[in-house]
């Protein structure tokens, strides 16, 4: 590789105070398809470019650009070395990626993707957007077929699911003028198929709205619940301007009520007491003492 990037900074003239923001890489790997097809390919970059690349079944190195042909011509002078390399992609590579296979067999679990079509309104347009989720592995293939569709200019990554599947879409702009004839379909193609799904676009089918519809009636229903719920399970506040509830106490000793005073505003003597006290008085020590 050392050899490679001096190649590559003087055949673009790059000497000198640019020469420490150079980048020269090596990407190579290997392809084993279900059907038993094998691909493998290396390929050298410079700067983020292509630059050089081998073609393993023919043993000869192929220059991207021209800057590359000098370092080709010199790797070429060693054909041993050039057949070495294309012998450990054409077999080395494969025998271990079986082997890989052999104790990771979950590798090979294929799960088949779940599709649906809906349409929504952008800038007066209608798009079509086919949804495809659910899949295992991540190399998928999506398309719309029909006349007239233009392709809408989206990100279109295939991004992660949580339970480790994957999920894409595609959006197109269905023409507004003289649809009556026409016919769209979304196609998508993936290893866990033996062909491929192809759903048509139905126009007086709405199977997006559906699913929101409902989303948004069982939400509704939460709110419902939650508001007449909560009154009766809310917590006092410190803070609140009603009075609190008296606390309750009940004691096993019973303790006498006084009598009621009469109307002359005059308490009674009790007549079985010595000291003539008043019903409910409270009894002086000296008579406690007898």
């Amino acid at each position: 590789m050392t050899t490679a990037l001096e190649s590559a900074i003087q055949q673009f003239n790059l000497t000198g105070s640019h020469a420490d923001i150079n980048v020269y890489q090596g990407y190579s790997r290997c392809d084993l398809y279900p059907n038993g097809t094998i691909k493998a390919f290396l390929t050298h970059a410079f700067n983020g470019k292509d630059f050089l690349t081998l073609d393993i079944d023919s043993k000869t190195y192929i220059a991207s650009v021209p800057q590359a042909l000098k370092y080709k011509r010199q790797r070429e002078r060693n054909p041993e070395l050039i057949g070495i390399t294309a012998s450990f992609y054409q077999k080395t590579c494969f025998d271990r990626l079986k082997i890989f296979l052999q104790h990771a067999p979950e590798v090979n679990t294929k799960k088949a993707p779940e599709v649906r079509l809906f349409e929504r309104q952008r800038a007066g347009s209608t798009l079509l957007t086919c949804h495809v989720t659910g899949f295992y592995p991540r190399a998928v293939e999506v398309k719309w077929i029909g006349a007239d569709l233009q392709l809408v200019d989206e990100r279109n990554d295939v991004l992660p699911n949580g339970d480790g599947t994957y999920q894409t879409r595609r959006s197109v702009i269905r023409p507004e003028e003289n649809t009556g004839d026409q016919h769209y379909s979304c196609v998508v193609h993936h290893s866990s198929l033996e062909g491929n799904i192809t759903i048509p676009w139905g126009k007086e089918e709405k199977p997006f709205r559906r699913p929101v519809w409902i989303t948004l009636g069982c939400i509704f229903l939460v709110i419902v619940v939650g508001l007449v719920a909560f009154p009766r399970i809310r917590p006092q506040s410190h803070y609140s301007n009603r009075s609190p509830k008296p606390l309750q106490y009940s004691s096993p000793y019973v303790i006498p009520k006084p009598s009621p005073q009469p109307p002359g505003g005059t308490i009674p003597s009790n007549p079985n007491s010595s000291s003539g006290r008043p019903y409910g008085a409270p009894a002086a020590a000296s008579e406690l003492n007898r």
